[in-house]
């Protein structure tokens, strides 16, 4: 869907816009049926007090998404969307690092 309002608000059209609208649906599909872990926020409790620094976090998010929506949300989806892989190599990364210091 991100790709699609981006794909109209900027007027991409063509084979580029299909191949990497192809290319994302294969990614997004490996993901969804991969190991990789994701966070959820589901503990973010944004009911309780909240600090001043991440406040300011959200009025800069908000701020940015409301300058250029399809293109600042697009790049949070994809930036999500690569998080999960990117967070699973280190874990990797310090997990092999842990056991070989148990040798």
């Amino acid at each position: 869907a991100g790709l699609g309002w981006l794909g109209t608000e900027y007027a991409l059209t063509g084979a580029v816009l299909d191949l990497t609208a192809l290319g994302l649906t294969v990614v997004a599909a490996v993901l969804m049926v991969s190991n990789i872990r994701y966070h959820s926020f589901k503990e973010l409790d944004l009911r309780g007090r909240i600090r001043f620094v991440s406040m300011i976090a959200i009025v800069v998010a908000l701020a940015l998404v409301s300058l250029e929506p399809p293109l600042v949300l697009f790049t949070l989806f994809v930036s999500y969307a690569v998080s999960g892989p990117a967070l699973t190599l280190l874990y990797i990364q310090r997990h092999r690092r842990a056991r070989r210091a148990e040798k």
